[in-house]
């Protein structure tokens, strides 16, 4: 009977806190009133511009988030061609799902006597096999690390404990320029916030891979791509605790790798000791003179 009533109420829990999370969704049309498939939208947080996460809209204009805070937000969606649309000053309750409705983008117009051709890469890329989130020279590869830019690209879910789903199929394998990671749990999530975003060029998320790809991965795969040369060399980190109870604890955790064009080598280590009891100095009793 205990064990009834715990479940029921972890059912009931569970159901209220996946009740508090928000949605935003929408469609994206031409003004020739035709659906804009394969366009860049963007979730920012309205409080500093941060992107919250990065969807390319499907083959009928439709776009969404999933799973957000409550707070105020803004979406930023762009095409080729087209005028960027912004909407501002989304303020989302918690458990709302806010729908945007039908939103039309506009041809972009250009002055020939004041035109300049930039070399720019489209945030989201729709491939054949593929869909490519490119991190380079966006605000994405500032003060970040891997398992955040995953937490943003698009088709893809990092949970509370750093599981990480495409599609929401889990069993998702992670490469590095080509080559698997044979890590999962706890030290994939450590290697993947050891990496900074700023070594990172894109990320490749391949949710029906080829026979090139081991049959492990038919959950689906991500392949970071880094920097060309910049990335090659040693890095790594280390951190230690202590505290002092009864007995003295130490830990001490470490990181490191070091890859050229050829071989990736990385090591994680993790030590911990617990020192003998230290002795309790009691106050001494207090001398006066006569």
């Amino acid at each position: 009977m205990k064990r009834v009533w715990f479940w029921s109420l972890l059912m009931f829990v569970t159901g209220s806190l996946m009740a508090q999370e928000g949605r935003i969704y929408g469609a994206l049309k031409s003004p020739e009133g035709g659906a804009v498939e394969f366009a860049n939208v963007v979730l920012y947080q309205a409080v500093d511009s941060s992107i919250v996460k990065v969807e390319p809209s499907d083959a009928e204009g439709k776009f969404a988030f999933a799973g957000l805070k409550e707070g105020v937000y803004e979406v930023m969606a762009s095409f080729l061609g087209m005028d960027n649309l912004k909407i501002s000053k989304l303020s989302l309750k918690p458990g709302q799902a806010m729908d945007l409705g039908t939103l039309t983008l506009q041809s972009g117009s250009i002055a020939l006597d004041a035109a300049t051709v930039k070399a720019t890469r489209a945030l989201i890329e729709i491939k054949p096999d593929r869909t490519v989130f490119n991190v380079q020279g966006t605000i994405n590869s500032v003060g970040s690390d891997a398992l955040s830019l995953l937490r943003k690209a698009p088709s893809v879910t990092v949970d509370n404990n750093d599981n990480i789903s495409v599609l929401g199929r889990t069993g998702v394998l992670v490469y590095v320029d080509g080559k698997r990671l044979p890590l999962n749990g706890e030290e994939l999530s450590n290697y993947l916030q050891s990496l900074p975003a700023e070594q990172i060029d894109r990320i490749d998320i391949i949710s029906n891979p080829g026979a090139k790809y081991e049959a492990e991965g038919n959950a689906g795969i991500l392949d970071i791509r880094l920097k060309r040369d910049k990335s090659l060399g040693a890095n790594g980190t280390v951190s230690v605790t202590s505290g002092q109870g009864k007995y003295n604890r130490t830990n001490l955790s470490s990181n490191a790798n070091y890859r050229n064009k050829n071989l990736i080598f990385w090591t994680i280590g993790n030590w911990a000791t617990k020192g003998i009891q230290y002795p309790r100095f009691h106050q001494l009793p207090k001398w006066t003179l006569p």
